[in-house]
């Protein structure tokens, strides 16, 4: 038996046909551009992404980023000035990870874009109203007390910080730089016990691992006077910054910074099955 057929008057006038439909009946499928604006934007949050791109301060040798480049931080990936924009969180997964120092989670996230926008790998996206907490540990040196040492984070405010003496005080052991995410040591932190532990809340970011949907389009009022081209949202897979950023940032007997291993990926990858969202993967 062939699959059932449905006629316009079976589903009661609305603009959607079930899939089988034939194409010669004139009927067809058409995303209302309007509607999905509005469901966007509707379930949206207001974020802050920025375009990325390879920094020029890799080595053309080992193809390694400069570690304390002014540019990227060490990271080998910068990003332009952010844009203000809408992104609609459909999906969030655990994904819980063990370290030598803490937990980790690695959380996964579905994000969809409004049309048009060109949101693409290694992207960063910051929710400015949802705070995390960090932590890291670096050591104190010269050039970090000339030269401040950048943190690898949108930081809002440093909740605890000590070195094996003491609990360390802003503006009598350090002074913070909130804005460029900078922290200068003074130079009595120099000597055996120079090694600085930090908690601080941050600013939720992701970065953009994957496009789940990529290029995704329609001809709307196609086959009259009036027919366009529309792109559609895209769908990506967001992962938190935080399992792509180290938690120890010690230096060798050159003041230099010692390369240390990430902080180890989630075993499982995402379940693409799961991250369906709604109205079938639309969004």
């Amino acid at each position: 038996m062939g699959p059932t057929k449905f006629t316009k008057e079976d589903i009661g006038g609305n603009s959607v046909v079930p899939s089988g439909t034939p194409v010669d009946t004139g009927f067809r499928h058409e995303f209302d551009m309007k509607g999905i604006k509005h469901l966007t934007g509707d379930r949206g949050i207001s974020v802050f992404w920025e375009k990325s791109y390879i920094c020029p301060c890799r080595n053309p040798m080992t193809h390694a980023p400069q570690a304390d480049c002014p540019i990227c931080g060490g990271r080998g990936i910068a990003y332009l000035p952010s844009e203000q924009e809408t992104i609609a969180i459909t999906s969030q997964a655990k994904g819980p990870n063990g370290t030598d120092l803490a937990m980790y989670d690695s959380g996964t996230a579905i994000g969809t874009t409004q049309s048009n926008k060109e949101i693409s790998f290694n992207d960063r996206i910051t929710v400015p109203e949802v705070y995390l907490s960090n932590q890291i540990i670096f050591d104190v040196t010269s050039k970090r007390i000339r030269q401040g040492f950048r943190i690898p984070y949108d930081v809002k405010e440093i909740t605890y910080i000590r070195n094996v003496d003491k609990v360390l005080v802003e503006n009598e052991d350090y002074t913070l730089d909130i804005d460029k995410n900078i922290i200068y040591p003074r130079e009595h932190l120099l000597g055996e016990n120079n090694i600085v532990s930090m908690n601080m809340k941050t600013a939720l970011r992701y970065v953009v691992i994957d496009l789940l949907k990529e290029s995704r389009y329609q001809y709307t009022n196609k086959d009259s006077e009036i027919e366009q081209f529309d792109n559609l949202p895209k769908k990506l897979l967001l992962k938190r910054e935080d399992i792509f950023t180290d938690q120890v940032y010690f230096t060798d007997e050159n003041d230099e910074e010692v390369a240390h291993e990430q902080d180890p990926k989630p075993i499982n990858k995402p379940q693409r099955e799961n991250s369906n969202g709604f109205f079938g993967g639309m969004i």
